[in-house]
């Protein structure tokens, strides 16, 4: 996808993930990976993640925890880095982003995910990447099976079967088509509560999530 777009406004600490390059981000998902942590994850795991950045932790954590309890869901984290860190300098950085975020919740490595696995993934990484953006209503659970199923039927796949990769990123490429921005994208999926935006005649559409960095 193009270069140059602008970057979405984050709420604090989620900027400054957006001075990340994605080298940074695949490195911490790997670590995750490796030491086989919980889904849920508390402030002393995500600030080892950030290399001891204890601060900035617990900032995650407060705007993550669903309650008082200090535990996160550690893929909804990992989907904000994947999506926020600067785009690879070249190649297509709509795949490079989804292709991290499908990585970091494909925790056995096997390549694919099950319907089951798709909407967690799903729902997950909306409502982490509304919390960052501060505004916007993620789906509930069931409008994100709904939207997993319509996918699965759309493609004419039985439910009983998984999603490759190469899957994955096409039914993220035809849903933030024609997209005029993020919040275009995230309404995609289901996110209620953002404003509406248009594309101005003759302007490409380009959502500036998927955006590559920004050339000085």
């Amino acid at each position: 996808m193009g270069a140059g777009w602008p970057k979405p406004a984050l709420v604090e600490p989620f900027t400054a993930f957006q001075a990340w390059d994605h080298g940074k981000a695949s490195e911490v998902v790997c670590v995750f990976k490796d030491n086989e942590f919980d889904f849920g994850v508390d402030v002393d795991i995500v600030a080892a993640l950030l290399e001891g950045d204890r601060k900035t932790a617990e900032a995650v954590i407060k705007k993550l925890a669903p309650d008082d309890r200090g535990v996160i869901n550690g893929l909804a984290f990992l989907s904000t880095l994947a999506f926020f860190s600067r785009a690879p300098d070249r190649g297509d950085a709509l795949r490079a982003k989804v292709g991290l975020a499908f990585d970091a919740f494909d925790l056995e490595d096997t390549n694919d995910l099950s319907r089951d696995e798709f909407t967690i993934a799903l729902l997950s990484c909306l409502r982490a990447l509304t919390v960052a953006l501060g505004r916007g209503v993620p789906p509930t659970d069931s409008d994100c099976e709904q939207i997993v199923n319509k996918a699965y039927t759309d493609r004419g796949k039985d439910y009983s079967t998984s999603v490759s990769k190469h899957e994955f990123f096409d039914f993220v490429a035809a849903s933030v088509e024609g997209c005029a921005g993020f919040e275009d994208v995230l309404r995609g999926f289901g996110v209620s509560g953002l404003a509406s935006t248009s594309t101005p005649s003759g302007v490409e559409a380009a959502p500036e999530l998927f955006a590559s960095p920004v050339k000085d």
